[in-house]
C-alpha cells in the first residue's frame, strides 16, 4: 500500500539525520569528512567527461592547451624566457594552459589531495599532462 505523500514527508523530516554542527568539531574532522565528497565529484566528473561542464574534460588533458590571456598578461619575462608557475589547489588536473607562444612553461600542480587524485586518474587509465603532487598550500614553502 503506498503511503499518503504528506506521511512520507514528515518521515522523511523525523527520520533525517540531522546535519551536523561543525562548529563544535575539530577543522581536522570537517576536513576529513569532505575529502570523500571531493573525490567522489572528480570520479563522477571523469566518468562523465565532464558532462556538467562542457568542455572542461578536453581543456584539463589537453597536452598543448595555450595559457589563459589574463594570467598570461601578469607575466613579466622576455621572449624565450621559461616562466615557472605554481598551482596551488590544483585539483586532479590542472586547468593552467601549458604552452605559449612566447615562453616556455614549466608548471607544477599541488593539492593536498594529491595521493587520491593520483589513484582517481589511475584508476580512470588517464594519463594527466602534469601529475598534480601532493602538498598542503599552508605548507608549500616546506616543499
Amino acid at each position: 500500500m503506498k503511503r499518503p505523500r504528506w506521511l512520507r514527508a514528515l518521515r522523511a523530516r523525523t527520520t533525517a539525520v540531522p546535519p551536523i554542527d561543525w562548529s563544535e568539531r575539530p577543522p581536522e574532522d570537517a576536513w576529513q569528512a569532505s575529502i570523500d565528497g571531493e573525490v567522489r565529484f572528480w570520479k563522477n566528473w571523469i566518468a562523465t567527461k565532464g558532462a556538467q561542464y562542457p568542455g572542461s574534460y578536453d581543456r584539463a588533458l589537453k597536452a598543448d592547451l595555450e595559457l589563459q590571456p589574463e594570467i598570461a598578461e601578469l607575466i613579466a619575462a622576455p621572449d624565450g624566457a621559461t616562466v615557472t608557475l605554481l598551482d596551488v589547489g590544483a585539483g586532479p588536473l590542472t586547468f593552467l594552459g601549458r604552452t605559449h607562444p612566447k615562453w616556455t612553461l614549466e608548471i607544477t600542480a599541488v593539492d593536498a589531495l594529491g595521493t587520491q587524485y593520483s589513484e582517481v586518474l589511475d584508476d580512470a587509465g588517464l594519463v594527466p599532462p602534469i601529475r598534480t603532487q601532493t602538498g598542503e598550500s599552508e605548507r608549500i614553502s616546506e616543499q
